[in-house]
């Protein structure tokens, strides 16, 4: 959900117009009255390997790890035929270049890759003539997630020296 929010907060800094409905999809809820955006996240995949970095004290053991993402968005704005909507989404698909649209996307974290250009559906529902403007994109972000390091606070060894058994155990303690 973390992408879409940061989607949804970047189309209100391009001034996407106050009456469409941004909606996450795949999740549970009413259809809202159109126009509405519908927000999928179709795929993720990861760029290289992730860093990492480790952080001990005395009371938290901490791993964190960084790794960059593709991130592989579809956009469907879904409104009347006739509605100005799809006229700013043409006008947001030549915006995907702009440094405004790069400014936007990258203060939620999101640099824009790559976009396959506007798709139209025709859709018609109950004798009114509905269409959706598809936008497939793909953006790239960097994760941050951190793991919490189980500490090790005793160690047993058992094994033969010189033919003689030898058992070894050994606590840990922090800070020595």
């Amino acid at each position: 959900m973390k992408f879409e929010t940061a989607i949804i907060n970047a189309l209100k800094n391009i001034n996407m117009p106050d009456n469409i409905t941004p909606v996450l999809s795949d999740r549970d809820g009413v259809e809202p009255r159109a126009p509405y955006l519908l927000i999928n996240v179709i795929s993720t995949t990861n760029i290289g390997l992730p860093r990492k970095s480790v952080s001990h004290s005395l009371t938290d053991k901490v791993e964190t790890i960084f790794q960059v993402k593709d991130v592989y968005i579809s956009l469907t704005f879904h409104a009347s035929a006739k509605d100005p909507t799809h006229d700013w989404v043409q006008h947001f698909d030549t915006g995907l270049q702009s440094d405004m649209y790069d400014w936007a996307f990258t203060q939620q974290g999101l640099g824009f890759v790559d976009s396959d250009g506007v798709m139209y559906q025709p859709q018609p529902i109950a004798g009114k003539n509905y269409k959706n403007a598809i936008l497939n994109l793909t953006f790239r972000s960097e994760v941050v997630d951190d793991f919490f390091v189980n500490g090790i606070s005793r160690v047993g060894i058992i094994g033969d020296l010189k033919n003689t058994s030898v058992e070894i155990d050994n606590d840990i303690y922090e800070g020595t």
